[in-house]
């Protein structure tokens, strides 16, 4: 008794242990000096998760972001597309007047009359030029069909629709320049003379839309040309250039061959599709009478192809 009693001293109710008599739960703590692997292991394991997790929502708040942001440029250069477009579009004038507008308009234009069956090319949209597009006088009528104005013959071969791609970017001055170099996907013709345009190398019909005013001697680049689009989406197999958007359409831009499926999407900056139908709403009237007009802008976000469209419609008559 006595020398159990010497070994341990009691203060207040707790127990104190002398070092040559220790209880097990001492003993317990005197041997785990450290941390075991297991629990190294597990803290790591736990660490590893939480910066997974905060590099995850990062990465998704900037890809959030980066959609919002382009989505927004995208709507307001489909909006300013759409705006250009209205203002090339001349109608019939009323009664007495002779001055037609914007004021750029091809000299020695006439007015379609189906009473006497006059030519003209007006009203309707007219080019960069200000020479009224082909397709004014190649309608489809309510019955899908074409009529010429001139005999009001059917006209099987004729092409109603326009369709163009381009980069956002400045067309400059084409009585400058033999090639445009922000304007991959655009010929400049004629070669020389005047007036000379922008025609689409895919489809072949004269762009109607100009981003930006720079100068053809405009150094250093501006800023808006910052934004031309770039890659191999013009390229020439023979003497025909390849279809430059994945995906099936009748336009023939679109292509669905597994080949070009990267080579589709291999550019930078925004694109421009544009696409016009002329209608006519009487088999009498073989002229436009108003447009079915798509804007569709593409581009690319964390190497995906975004794309927006803006559908309209433009009455002329």
């Amino acid at each position: 008794m006595r020398q159990r009693a010497a070994s341990r001293s009691h203060v207040g109710s707790g127990t104190v242990c002398s070092r040559h008599a220790l209880c097990p739960a001492c003993r317990s703590k005197c041997r785990r000096s450290g941390f075991t692997l297991i629990e190294v292991v597990v803290a790591s394991a736990l660490v590893l998760i939480v910066l997974g997790s905060l590099f995850s929502v990062i990465s998704y708040t900037y890809y959030a972001s980066a959609s919002t942001e382009t989505l927004n440029t995208a709507k307001n250069i489909a909006g300013y597309s759409l705006e250009y477009l209205r203002a090339r579009n001349v109608t019939r004038p009323p009664p007495g007047v002779t001055q037609v507008q914007p004021n750029d308009v091809i000299a020695g234009q006439t007015f379609y009359n189906p009473s006497t069956a006059t030519t003209g090319l007006l009203p309707g949209l007219l080019d960069l030029t200000g020479t009224p597009l082909a397709i004014n006088s190649m309608a489809v009528c309510p019955n899908g069909k074409i009529y010429r104005p001139s005999d009001g013959t059917e006209n099987t071969t004729g092409k109603a629709t326009l369709s163009t791609l381009q980069g956002w970017s400045s067309l400059r001055n084409v009585n400058a320049l033999t090639a445009d170099p922000w304007e991959t996907n655009a010929v400049i013709l004629p070669a020389s003379g005047s007036p000379r345009s922008y025609f689409d190398m895919i489809t072949g019909d004269p762009y109607v839309i100009r981003f930006g005013t720079v100068d053809a001697a405009a150094s250093p680049a501006s800023a808006i040309q910052l934004f031309s689009s770039y890659g191999d989406y013009r390229k020439l197999s023979g003497m025909t250039y390849l279809p430059t958007i994945w995906g099936s359409s009748t336009d023939a831009h679109f292509t669905t061959d597994s080949t070009r499926n990267v080579a589709c999407r291999s550019y930078s900056g925004y694109r421009i599709l544009t696409q016009i139908t002329a209608h006519s709403n009487d088999v009498s009237y073989a002229h436009v009478q108003y447009y079915d007009v798509q804007i569709t802008v593409y581009w690319m976000v964390a190497g995906k192809e975004r794309s927006y469209a803006n559908r309209t419609t433009i009455a002329t008559y």
